[in-house]
């Protein structure tokens, strides 16, 4: 017992013998504590890359969907497209839902006249006013025979969509 007391005192007092014992913590070193501190961190990185990946396909899906957005991509995809009935049909089916999305109103089942009364004194009734003129002309080549001039439509269509949705779609005045 008394040989162990020598030992206790050095630990005790260190500096009386003039050693002071350099003790590290044992995880510093430890491989083991490395590989779980790096497995940790790439974990976190590829959540971070998971969250950062789904936010930004969240923004393209909301902007994907919205129907300006939608109205712009059919009308490109009508611009392969003979200049036939089919073509009047679809796009006067593409300003109609265009119209509905934006006013709220159900313009799918609703002549061109029928939309302009139904919007007259409206907050929408300026914005729409070229779409409308474009569902009219549609209506006159469909019933009356009238000629297709297919550039003029489509270019038509994408200036009277951009009137109807610069300020958002939905509310305010023109």
């Amino acid at each position: 017992m008394n040989a162990r007391l020598p030992i206790l005192a050095e630990l005790a007092a260190p500096e009386i013998h003039g050693k002071v014992p350099e003790t590290e913590p044992s995880w510093v070193f430890s491989p083991l504590a490395a590989i779980l501190l790096a497995g940790l961190l790439f974990l976190f990185a590829v959540a971070l890359a998971v969250w950062i990946y789904r936010r930004r396909m969240r923004k393209k899906m909301i902007l994907a969907a919205l129907p300006e957005n939608v109205a712009k991509r059919r009308l490109a995809a009508l611009e392969g497209k003979a200049a036939d009935a089919a073509f009047v049909r679809e796009l006067a089916a593409i300003l109609r839902e265009a119209l509905s999305a934006a006013c709220g109103l159900d313009a799918t089942s609703l002549s061109a006249r029928e939309i302009a009364a139904a919007l007259a004194g409206g907050p929408f009734a300026v914005r729409a006013a070229g779409i409308v003129a474009i569902l009219a002309e549609c209506e006159a080549i469909l019933f009356a025979g009238k000629a297709v001039e297919k550039e003029r439509l489509l270019a038509d269509a994408r200036t009277a969509l951009a009137a109807l949705f610069a300020q958002g779609g939905k509310g305010g005045a023109a």
